[in-house]
């Protein structure tokens, strides 16, 4: 008679033949009337058969779904259980190495340095592969990076709550492949955000204000690398590198990126001499890479956008340098949506006159 096959959850086994006998032992049956099953030496039971004491099929163990007319075929099914979990650890990626020359850096550091060369994660997996298929199910670490890329411009977005809470945010990294080609990043999930990418070890510094550089005499933006300091062109010349791939060349960079969801506050004076104070949370970031240190750009590069009106005009854009983070929302009135006046008085002079605008806090 040919081999039986039989099939549960993609796994196959021979239910009339022993193709393990010996590498499994069935210790004394315990007083609950379950059998300990030890594979391959181990100390430990692996899994424990016990009967159901009716029909033709009795036999079963705690970790698999089957039953069987023969005890040593519930064990014969256990072994094969055990071999698909080693196989599919053994198909699992590994973690890719950072090459030599290379160290990790976060988004926030990379777009507040105007870090512009850098190699992406291409590939990822889950550390735990019970989240394989599921949406920003826990940390990944990366099985591959890319080539070297240069940035052009980076941004980072949040989801609305009842979504964020399952998927996390996203970001939109645009990129200038080795070979000249406009492609993009997508980091889908809080923890492929936390991935970041790699930054050059030697990555140069761009320098506070603009100078005349000690090796042309050109009065342009300095990169300090190493013990150096020099314009955009003697750098990238020293380092081998395209002009383009230095840092970003913006002279009014942030001191701080927010990640969406920061609670930050926006003071803007009125004509008054008075303050309004606008509380609310970051939605997205946007951080322009674009520009050389013999054509910088003539704004900011950093634009965020916040869950408060910035004007009476309904703008919820604003510049990086004009928030500050917070620990907790300003109140909000019940009686007015739109304001809340809190007025100095003699008896309290540390009290502030603060003006909330907008209803959406």
């Amino acid at each position: 008679m040919g081999v039986i096959e039989t099939s549960t959850k993609g796994h196959t086994m021979g239910t009339n033949t022993r193709r393990h006998e010996g590498r499994y032992r069935m210790g004394k049956r315990n007083e609950d009337g379950r059998t300990p099953l030890y594979i391959d030496g181990s100390k430990d039971p692996v899994d424990f058969i016990w009967s159901t004491g009716h029909g033709g099929r009795p036999w079963t163990t705690e970790n698999t779904p089957d039953f069987h007319d023969r005890k040593w075929k519930a064990a014969e099914r256990v072994v094969d259980m055990v071999d698909a979990r080693r196989a599919a650890v053994e198909r699992r990626p590994v973690p890719a190495a950072v090459p030599e020359g290379y160290r990790q850096a976060s988004w926030e550091e990379i777009a507040l340095s105007g870090i512009r060369r850098v190699m992406v994660p291409e590939e990822t997996a889950y550390v735990d592969p019970a989240h394989d298929g599921t949406p920003d199910g826990g940390p990944r670490f990366v099985t591959r990076w890319s080539d070297p890329v240069r940035l052009v411009d980076v941004t980072w977005l949040s989801r609305v709550a009842h979504h964020r809470a399952e998927y996390g945010d996203f970001m939109n990294v645009n990129m200038i492949t080795a070979g000249g080609f406009r492609s993009t990043h997508w980091p889908e999930g809080d923890h492929a955000i936390a991935l970041g990418a790699l930054v050059p070890v030697d990555t140069p510094l761009l320098t506070v204000s603009p100078s005349f550089c000690a090796e042309c005499g050109a009065d342009s933006a300095l990169y300090a690398a190493g013990q150096r300091v020099a314009c955009g062109p003697c750098t990238a010349r020293r380092l081998g590198w395209e002009i383009e791939s230095l840092p970003h060349p913006h002279f009014e960079s942030p001191k701080a990126l927010y990640a969406p969801g920061t609670l930050v506050e926006m003071r803007v004076p009125r004509g008054d001499g008075g303050t309004d104070i606008h509380t609310g949370t970051v939605k997205e970031w946007h951080v322009r890479l674009d520009g050389t240190s013999t054509k910088p750009i003539g704004y900011e590069a950093a634009n965020v956008r916040v869950s408060f009106d910035v004007s009476r005009y309904g703008a919820d854009n604003c510049r990086a340098s004009e928030l500050r983070k917070i620990d907790a929302l300003a109140p909000k009135s019940t009686e007015d949506a739109t304001m809340t006046t809190i007025s100095s008085t003699a008896s309290r002079p540390d009290m502030i006159r603060l003006r909330f605008l907008g209803s959406t806090l």
